[in-house]
């Protein structure tokens, strides 16, 4: 699991290399640091971040980069997950198709037969 204050220490002293983005699992973002290194943006980019690391909270940071090992189960007792499914509640006007189109007619046409049917909206 990584530690939000070890990839703020990383970012503030080795930012300029990209080690801190290579640790959080961002390697595109640490080759781009490695390839502009020579013009010290990175290194000011690396400064930065390790200060917004360290301003963040420690669920926003496992949030972010922690979430593969929430995902597999290893969750601490003190975290929770909330599942919330609305597919099977009905529209607030009782109808239970959620996915009709607004200004529907309430009839289509069967482009084979000609004949037309009634449905709800």
């Amino acid at each position: 699991m990584k530690s939000r204050i070890t990839a703020a220490l990383l970012a503030i002293f080795l930012g300029g290399l990209g080690v801190h983005r290579f640790y959080l699992g961002q390697g595109g973002l640490g080759i781009l640091h490695l390839l502009f290194c020579w013009t010290f943006v990175p290194a000011f980019i690396g400064v930065i971040d390790g200060i917004l690391l360290l301003l963040m909270s420690d669920q926003n940071f496992d949030r972010k980069y922690n979430f593969h090992f929430f995902a597999a189960g290893q969750n601490n007792s003190n975290q929770h997950t909330i599942v919330i499914n609305n597919h099977n509640n009905p529209a607030p006007n009782g109808n239970t198709n959620n996915h009709a189109n607004p200004g529907d007619s309430g009839t289509s046409t069967n482009a084979e037969t000609g004949n037309n049917s009634d449905y709800m909206v």
